[in-house]
Protein backbone atom coordinates (compact mmCIF):
# COMPACT_ATOMS: atom_id res chain seq x y z
CA UNK A 1 0.00 0.00 0.00
CA UNK A 2 1.53 3.28 -1.05
CA UNK A 3 1.38 6.14 1.43
CA UNK A 4 2.80 9.62 1.20
CA UNK A 5 4.96 10.94 4.02
CA UNK A 6 5.93 14.43 5.13
CA UNK A 7 9.72 14.84 5.21
CA UNK A 8 9.98 15.60 8.92
CA UNK A 9 6.75 14.20 10.38
CA UNK A 10 6.53 11.09 8.17
CA UNK A 11 2.75 11.48 8.13
CA UNK A 12 0.21 9.77 5.94
CA UNK A 13 -2.73 11.72 4.40
CA UNK A 14 -5.84 12.50 6.46
CA UNK A 15 -8.57 9.86 6.61
CA UNK A 16 -12.28 9.68 7.28
CA UNK A 17 -13.69 10.18 10.76
CA UNK A 18 -14.83 6.53 10.58
CA UNK A 19 -11.29 5.23 10.02
CA UNK A 20 -9.37 2.88 12.34
CA UNK A 21 -7.57 4.34 15.32
CA UNK A 22 -4.49 6.33 14.26
CA UNK A 23 -0.97 5.06 14.91
CA UNK A 24 2.11 6.96 16.11
CA UNK A 25 5.61 5.53 15.65
CA UNK A 26 8.37 6.72 18.00
CA UNK A 27 11.84 5.76 16.82
CA UNK A 28 14.94 4.70 18.75
CA UNK A 29 17.93 6.92 19.45
CA UNK A 30 20.11 7.40 16.39
CA UNK A 31 17.30 6.66 13.93
CA UNK A 32 14.45 8.81 12.58
CA UNK A 33 10.77 8.47 11.76
CA UNK A 34 11.48 6.51 8.59
CA UNK A 35 12.08 3.52 10.90
CA UNK A 36 8.32 2.92 10.70
CA UNK A 37 7.84 3.27 6.95
CA UNK A 38 7.46 -0.44 6.16
CA UNK A 39 5.23 -1.06 9.18
CA UNK A 40 2.89 1.74 8.19
CA UNK A 41 2.86 0.48 4.60
CA UNK A 42 1.37 -2.78 5.89
CA UNK A 43 -1.58 -0.95 7.45
CA UNK A 44 -4.92 -0.13 5.89
CA UNK A 45 -4.99 2.94 3.68
CA UNK A 46 -7.62 4.27 6.09
CA UNK A 47 -5.22 4.25 9.03
CA UNK A 48 -3.82 7.67 9.85
CA UNK A 49 -0.16 7.43 10.81
CA UNK A 50 2.60 9.75 11.94
CA UNK A 51 6.23 9.03 12.78
CA UNK A 52 7.82 12.27 13.99
CA UNK A 53 11.55 12.83 13.81
CA UNK A 54 12.64 13.37 17.39
CA UNK A 55 14.92 16.12 18.67
CA UNK A 56 18.49 15.79 17.39
CA UNK A 57 17.68 14.21 14.03
CA UNK A 58 18.85 15.54 10.67
CA UNK A 59 15.48 17.03 9.71
CA UNK A 60 15.60 19.02 12.95
CA UNK A 61 19.09 20.33 12.29
CA UNK A 62 20.84 17.98 14.72
CA UNK A 63 20.01 20.56 17.37
CA UNK A 64 20.59 19.38 20.91
CA UNK A 65 18.90 20.60 24.10
CA UNK A 66 20.38 23.37 26.20
CA UNK A 67 20.57 22.38 29.84
CA UNK A 68 18.82 19.47 31.57
CA UNK A 69 16.64 17.39 29.24
CA UNK A 70 13.66 15.19 30.11
CA UNK A 71 11.14 13.01 28.33
CA UNK A 72 8.62 15.77 29.03
CA UNK A 73 10.60 18.09 26.73
CA UNK A 74 10.66 15.45 23.97
CA UNK A 75 6.98 14.64 24.39
CA UNK A 76 5.58 18.17 24.13
CA UNK A 77 5.45 18.47 20.33
CA UNK A 78 4.32 14.87 19.91
CA UNK A 79 1.38 15.36 22.25
CA UNK A 80 0.38 18.38 20.16
CA UNK A 81 0.37 16.22 17.02
CA UNK A 82 -1.65 13.45 18.67
CA UNK A 83 -4.22 15.98 19.85
CA UNK A 84 -4.83 16.89 16.21
CA UNK A 85 -6.25 13.41 15.60
CA UNK A 86 -9.16 14.22 17.87
CA UNK A 87 -9.14 10.64 19.17
CA UNK A 88 -6.81 8.24 21.01
CA UNK A 89 -3.97 6.66 19.04
CA UNK A 90 -1.93 3.48 19.22
CA UNK A 91 1.64 4.33 20.27
CA UNK A 92 4.39 2.13 18.86
CA UNK A 93 7.90 2.65 20.17
CA UNK A 94 11.38 1.16 20.14
CA UNK A 95 14.02 1.71 22.83
CA UNK A 96 14.09 5.47 23.59
CA UNK A 97 10.87 5.82 21.60
CA UNK A 98 9.26 3.15 23.76
CA UNK A 99 10.17 4.98 26.96
CA UNK A 100 8.84 8.17 25.40
CA UNK A 101 5.55 6.41 24.62
CA UNK A 102 5.29 5.32 28.26
CA UNK A 103 5.79 8.92 29.37
CA UNK A 104 3.08 10.17 27.00
CA UNK A 105 0.64 7.47 28.11
CA UNK A 106 1.11 8.46 31.75
CA UNK A 107 0.91 12.19 31.07
CA UNK A 108 -2.05 11.99 28.68
CA UNK A 109 -3.83 8.62 28.91
CA UNK A 110 -6.81 10.19 27.16
CA UNK A 111 -4.74 10.33 23.96
CA UNK A 112 -3.63 6.69 24.00
CA UNK A 113 -5.62 3.70 22.70
CA UNK A 114 -2.79 1.24 23.36
CA UNK A 115 0.96 0.75 23.63
CA UNK A 116 3.09 -1.70 21.64
CA UNK A 117 6.72 -1.27 22.68
CA UNK A 118 9.95 -3.05 21.82
CA UNK A 119 12.40 -2.93 24.71
CA UNK A 120 11.58 0.52 26.09
CA UNK A 121 14.76 1.77 27.75
CA UNK A 122 13.25 3.33 30.84
CA UNK A 123 16.43 2.95 32.87
CA UNK A 124 15.04 4.72 35.93
CA UNK A 125 13.03 1.53 36.54
CA UNK A 126 16.32 -0.18 37.35
CA UNK A 127 17.25 2.46 39.92
CA UNK A 128 13.90 1.95 41.62
CA UNK A 129 14.22 -1.85 41.55
CA UNK A 130 16.18 -4.53 43.40
CA UNK A 131 19.88 -4.42 44.33
CA UNK A 132 20.94 -6.24 41.17
CA UNK A 133 18.83 -3.80 39.15
CA UNK A 134 20.78 -0.96 40.72
CA UNK A 135 24.01 -2.48 39.43
CA UNK A 136 22.56 -2.56 35.92
CA UNK A 137 21.55 1.08 36.34
CA UNK A 138 25.14 1.96 37.31
CA UNK A 139 26.43 0.30 34.15
CA UNK A 140 24.22 2.54 32.01
CA UNK A 141 25.44 5.59 33.94
CA UNK A 142 29.02 4.54 33.12
CA UNK A 143 28.12 4.08 29.46
CA UNK A 144 26.57 7.54 29.39
CA UNK A 145 29.64 9.09 30.98
CA UNK A 146 31.95 7.43 28.44
CA UNK A 147 29.90 8.76 25.54
CA UNK A 148 29.69 12.23 27.07
CA UNK A 149 33.44 12.35 27.76
CA UNK A 150 34.25 11.38 24.18
CA UNK A 151 32.09 14.21 22.87
CA UNK A 152 33.59 16.74 25.28
CA UNK A 153 37.08 15.74 24.14
CA UNK A 154 36.18 16.10 20.47
CA UNK A 155 36.13 12.35 19.81
CA UNK A 156 32.62 12.07 18.35
CA UNK A 157 33.53 9.00 16.32
CA UNK A 158 34.63 7.21 19.48
CA UNK A 159 31.35 8.08 21.18
CA UNK A 160 29.30 6.97 18.19
CA UNK A 161 31.19 3.67 18.10
CA UNK A 162 30.69 3.07 21.83
CA UNK A 163 26.96 3.71 21.46
CA UNK A 164 26.61 1.52 18.36
CA UNK A 165 28.65 -1.41 19.64
CA UNK A 166 26.82 -1.40 22.97
CA UNK A 167 23.39 -1.78 21.38
CA UNK A 168 24.30 -3.77 18.28
CA UNK A 169 27.16 -5.86 19.65
CA UNK A 170 30.91 -5.67 19.19
CA UNK A 171 31.76 -5.03 15.54
CA UNK A 172 28.45 -3.34 14.71
CA UNK A 173 30.18 -0.02 14.11
CA UNK A 174 32.58 -1.46 11.55
CA UNK A 175 29.67 -3.20 9.82
CA UNK A 176 27.91 0.10 9.15
CA UNK A 177 28.23 1.82 5.80
CA UNK A 178 30.36 4.95 5.63
CA UNK A 179 27.21 7.01 5.15
CA UNK A 180 25.56 5.50 8.21
CA UNK A 181 28.67 6.02 10.36
CA UNK A 182 28.77 9.69 9.35
CA UNK A 183 25.09 10.03 10.25
CA UNK A 184 25.70 8.53 13.69
CA UNK A 185 28.65 10.86 14.30
CA UNK A 186 26.44 13.84 13.42
CA UNK A 187 23.69 12.61 15.76
CA UNK A 188 25.72 11.37 18.74
CA UNK A 189 25.72 14.78 20.48
CA UNK A 190 22.09 14.01 21.42
CA UNK A 191 22.92 10.63 23.01
CA UNK A 192 23.84 11.95 26.49
CA UNK A 193 20.58 13.92 26.63
CA UNK A 194 18.58 10.82 25.72
CA UNK A 195 20.33 8.77 28.39
CA UNK A 196 19.86 11.51 31.00
CA UNK A 197 16.12 11.60 30.30
CA UNK A 198 15.85 7.81 30.53
CA UNK A 199 17.92 7.58 33.71
CA UNK A 200 16.01 10.33 35.51
CA UNK A 201 12.34 9.80 34.56
CA UNK A 202 10.50 10.24 37.89
CA UNK A 203 8.28 7.64 39.58
CA UNK A 204 8.85 4.90 36.98
CA UNK A 205 7.11 2.30 39.12
CA UNK A 206 3.83 4.01 38.18
CA UNK A 207 4.63 4.54 34.51
CA UNK A 208 2.01 2.23 32.99
CA UNK A 209 -1.52 3.61 32.98
CA UNK A 210 -3.82 0.91 34.38
CA UNK A 211 -6.42 1.23 31.62
CA UNK A 212 -4.11 1.21 28.59
CA UNK A 213 -3.75 -2.18 26.82
CA UNK A 214 -0.02 -2.74 26.41
CA UNK A 215 2.24 -5.25 24.70
CA UNK A 216 5.91 -5.24 25.68
CA UNK A 217 8.21 -7.11 23.30
CA UNK A 218 11.81 -8.07 23.96
CA UNK A 219 14.35 -10.09 22.03
CA UNK A 220 15.44 -13.49 23.31
CA UNK A 221 19.09 -12.50 22.79
CA UNK A 222 18.94 -9.00 24.21
CA UNK A 223 20.87 -7.14 26.92
CA UNK A 224 20.17 -8.03 30.52
CA UNK A 225 19.33 -4.35 31.12
CA UNK A 226 16.44 -4.20 28.65
CA UNK A 227 15.31 -7.73 29.48
CA UNK A 228 14.93 -6.73 33.11
CA UNK A 229 13.05 -3.53 32.23
CA UNK A 230 10.60 -5.54 30.13
CA UNK A 231 10.07 -7.97 33.01
CA UNK A 232 9.38 -5.15 35.46
CA UNK A 233 6.91 -3.48 33.10
CA UNK A 234 5.08 -6.76 32.59
CA UNK A 235 4.14 -6.75 36.29
CA UNK A 236 2.71 -3.24 36.30
CA UNK A 237 -0.84 -3.84 35.13
CA UNK A 238 -3.56 -6.34 34.28
CA UNK A 239 -3.63 -5.23 30.63
CA UNK A 240 0.09 -5.79 29.99
CA UNK A 241 1.35 -8.70 27.89
CA UNK A 242 5.03 -9.63 27.52
CA UNK A 243 6.20 -11.27 24.29
CA UNK A 244 9.63 -12.57 23.28
CA UNK A 245 10.94 -12.27 19.72
CA UNK A 246 13.01 -15.39 19.18
CA UNK A 247 16.60 -14.82 18.08
CA UNK A 248 16.39 -11.03 18.28
CA UNK A 249 18.54 -8.57 20.19
CA UNK A 250 17.85 -4.95 21.07
CA UNK A 251 17.74 -4.00 17.39
CA UNK A 252 15.04 -6.55 16.62
CA UNK A 253 12.75 -4.03 14.84
CA UNK A 254 15.54 -3.71 12.24
CA UNK A 255 17.07 -7.19 12.15
CA UNK A 256 13.80 -9.13 12.55
CA UNK A 257 11.66 -6.50 10.86
CA UNK A 258 8.91 -8.73 9.44
CA UNK A 259 8.43 -10.75 12.63
CA UNK A 260 8.35 -7.60 14.72
CA UNK A 261 5.88 -5.86 12.42
CA UNK A 262 3.56 -8.87 12.48
CA UNK A 263 3.55 -8.69 16.29
CA UNK A 264 2.63 -5.01 16.16
CA UNK A 265 -0.19 -5.57 13.68
CA UNK A 266 -1.50 -8.46 15.77
CA UNK A 267 -1.50 -6.26 18.87
CA UNK A 268 -3.35 -3.43 17.14
CA UNK A 269 -5.90 -5.80 15.61
CA UNK A 270 -6.63 -7.43 18.97
CA UNK A 271 -7.02 -4.11 20.78
CA UNK A 272 -9.27 -2.66 18.08
CA UNK A 273 -11.51 -5.74 17.99
CA UNK A 274 -11.95 -5.64 21.74
CA UNK A 275 -12.66 -1.93 21.62
CA UNK A 276 -15.30 -2.34 18.90
CA UNK A 277 -16.89 -5.21 20.82
CA UNK A 278 -17.11 -3.04 23.92
CA UNK A 279 -18.85 -0.33 21.90
CA UNK A 280 -21.54 -2.81 20.85
CA UNK A 281 -22.45 -3.74 24.41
Amino acid sequence: MNKQFDASLHASPSRSQFSPAPCVGLHCSGADGSQWRTLFARMSDETKTIAPDLIGTLSRGHKIPDGPFTLEHEAASIITEIEKFGRPAHLIGHSYGGALALHIARARPDLVRSLCLYEPTLFSLLKAGELTDGLLYSEIVSLTNAIRTGIEEGCEEFSAQVFTDFWGGLGSWQALSRERRCAMIDWVHKAPSDFDALLKEPDPEYILSEGVPSTIIRGSQTHVHTKRIAEILATQGKLVELKVLKGAGHLGPFTFKESFEMEVLSHIGTVDRRYMASMEI
